[in-house]
């Protein structure tokens, strides 16, 4: 099958692209053709220390097949222990050092696209929405803008909180069918997403298909007041064929991940 992957995103407004807490993965636009791929997004919660840092390691994570309902137990702790590893060089006040050892918290998205099939998971809002000539056929895990509020369900990097955590762990699946796209958005424009569908609007569609300014379009959505000053990320990928082979020079490869 082959797919083509648009990666969007944008920093809170006054913030540098280095305080961008949202991840997502891969880490770069595609045109390829494989037999299955792997998709995610994350949000880090930004009243946490280092949020960004565990968002990035959980995205990984899942395109690396760590999330999977057989493997997250086994890995989560592993990959606390490897967000603690990389902030131990950091220099905080106390204060800061008080916060720290709370952990960091994050939303995590992921889709896995096999031949006619998919499978996600999530924890959080972070949403997915699988579109078919025009429509919405699927959102995942929240299905109405009234949905989002300020305590989404979060993964923390704290080993303390991971049981109930997990049994916030939601999953499904599906089929889709050539030329249907697929968004994986963090909760801001998710929200305003939605929101904008139930309202009837249209050309909802353009700031992510006509090849526009994104950063101009957001802003202009911030100064109506139609979305939240908040980190922005949205992966969008398009399907052709569950048997279409490249014929125009792109190089056959996956973007799976091994440990």
């Amino acid at each position: 099958m082959q797919i083509s992957l648009r990666i969007f995103s944008l920093p809170k407004r006054g913030n540098t692209p280095g305080e961008y807490e949202d991840a997502f993965w891969p880490a770069a636009p595609l045109d390829v053709d494989a037999k299955r791929f792997r998709f995610a997004v994350a949000d880090g919660a930004t009243e946490t220390s280092f949020a960004g840092s565990w968002a990035r390691l959980l995205a990984r994570a899942y395109c690396r097949d760590q999330l999977s309902e057989k493997k997250i137990r086994k890995q989560l702790p592993r990959l606390r222990q490897e967000w603690q590893s990389s902030i131990e060089s950091a220099s905080l006040p106390w204060y800061a050092e008080q916060k720290l050892s709370q952990g960091a918290f994050a939303t995590v998205l992921g889709l896995t696209l096999n031949d006619g099939s998919w499978d996600s998971t999530a924890i959080g809002d972070s949403c997915l929405f699988q579109v078919r000539n025009g429509g919405i056929i699927t959102a995942f895990p929240l299905t109405r803008s009234v949905e989002f509020s300020n305590r989404p369900a979060l993964i923390s990097s704290n080993s303390k909180n991971w049981c109930g955590e997990l049994a916030q762990v939601t999953r499904t699946r599906g089929a889709w069918e050539p030329m249907d796209v697929f968004y994986l958005m963090t909760d801001a424009i998710a929200c305003w997403f939605l929101r904008s569908i139930e309202n009837g609007e249209r050309g909802i569609w353009d700031g992510l298909n006509d090849g526009g300014d994104f950063a101009q379009w957001i802003e202009s959505l911030r100064d109506s007041g139609q979305m939240r000053n908040d980190d922005v990320t949205v992966l969008r990928i398009e399907t052709v064929s569950p048997r279409s082979r490249i014929t125009d020079g792109h190089s056959l490869i996956t973007n799976e991940i091994e440990d």
